[in-house]
């Protein structure tokens, strides 16, 4: 039920191996229900002080969207987020006849915190991954 979902993919391949690429992703924000003790919706600061009542920090709040779509609605949302994430890499293959590749990537480049589902009851709340850099070294036989 996400209204927006966006994907960037461009990665370039250059004739000597090396390679690169960038990638992307916006999500709007799954939705979830948010009511209070009696089962009323709640406006924006009645649903911060729910959630802080239920022992949820701000940090956790602020990752979510509680603004009402219309006045006593339960209808809540993650907050939109955007993902980046980069990479570079060598083939030696195709200089060398060396069947090993060597590559880097940094993911979610600028440490974007971000939630991708919130009090689900397939699982409860899910965070977003924090910066990670990876390296890699394949070999091909």
């Amino acid at each position: 039920n996400q209204l927006l979902t966006a994907v960037l993919n461009l990665h370039y391949h250059y004739k000597n191996g090396f390679y690169g690429g960038l990638e992307g992703r916006f999500d709007f924000g799954l939705p979830f229900d948010l009511t209070g003790p009696n089962g009323e919706g709640l406006n924006e600061q009645e649903s911060r002080a729910e959630l802080r009542r239920r022992g949820y920090s701000d940090d956790v709040i602020d990752l979510l969207a509680l603004e009402e779509e219309e006045p006593g609605s339960p209808d809540k949302a993650v907050a939109p987020h955007a993902i980046f994430d980069i990479s570079a890499g060598y083939d030696f293959a195709v200089e060398f006849a060396v069947p090993l590749r060597l590559s880097a990537s940094v993911l979610n480049v600028f440490d974007t915190p971000f939630l991708y589902k919130f009090e689900s009851s397939f699982g409860g709340t899910h965070f977003g991954y924090p910066r990670m850099v990876n390296v890699k070294l394949e070999s091909r036989i």
